[in-house]
């Protein structure tokens, strides 16, 4: 109970501070900075040494998975709106020929949509699924923030419970829901730390040094959301390969 009350409070001050002060970026946490922030792997992470926080056992599941597949699910930001070169392209091609890189990402998708949909991305038996999500949910305020983290949650558990991996993104930024982007990306964040899933930090590559919290106008399309060819090769590029090449094998 104790520790649960501490987790509380923990994340409270977080989002008081992210309404503040903005989205806390990797040297906030703690962590270094670069995109990739290169979490262990599900089965050894331990976040405090709590019991009540930690699910990072994945027991072996019935089916044999591909172990060398990543699955990338997300909106249009991943399905690459103007260029077929979109991130998961670059991904794919810093890895070497064994592994396969499957784009699911679907122009206009919401996190309901990704969740109605892992049913069907689970039947390819990938390793890994990465989820870049919330960027339709924020749009217009059209989902509550409890319902696009309950999404994130349900398709993490509905990953792990298959026996693969999720790996978690946070959001790109652009010029809308400002403080709504930020409550979401320090909760995907904290989720991930907690969780012991591996996390990419999308909001860093794309992020504006000259106007923090804004989409870095060399990166994005005119539109100030979707990436630009530039964007997603830094994308594709600030992947931490360790968060596949050295995961056990599954």
């Amino acid at each position: 109970m104790k520790q649960k009350l501490v987790s509380i409070i923990a994340i409270t001050i977080l989002v008081v501070n992210v309404l503040a002060f903005g989205f806390p970026g990797p040297k906030d946490w703690g962590l270094p900075s670069g995109g990739g922030w290169g979490f262990p792997s599900v089965g050894t992470f331990s976040f405090g040494g709590s019991t009540d926080t930690a699910t990072s056992q994945v027991t072996a599941p019935s089916h044999t998975l591909h172990a060398h597949l990543i699955v990338c699910v997300g909106d249009s930001i991943t399905e690459g709106l103007a260029d077929p070169n979109n991130w998961p392209y670059h991904l794919k091609a810093r890895l070497d020929g064994n592994w396969t890189v499957v784009n699911q990402g679907v122009g206009g998708a919401k996190t309901a949509d990704m969740l109605a949909s892992t049913n069907a991305t689970l039947q390819l038996d990938p390793h890994f699924v990465i989820i870049l999500g919330g960027t339709n949910d924020l749009a217009n305020g059209s989902a509550p923030l409890a319902t696009t983290e309950a999404n994130i949650r349900a398709m993490c558990t509905q990953v792990v419970s298959y026996g693969a991996v999720p790996v978690l993104c946070t959001v790109p930024p652009d010029s809308y829901h400002l403080v709504q982007r930020d409550i979401l990306n320090a909760w995907i964040a904290e989720y991930a730390i907690v969780k012991g899933y591996p996390l990419i930090d999308f909001y860093s590559v794309i992020d504006n040094p000259q106007n923090p919290g804004h989409s870095n106008p060399a990166l994005v399309m005119s539109d100030g959301i979707h990436p630009n060819a530039a964007g997603y090769v830094a994308m594709g590029n600030a992947i931490d390969l360790d968060i596949f090449t050295n995961a056990s094998p599954v």
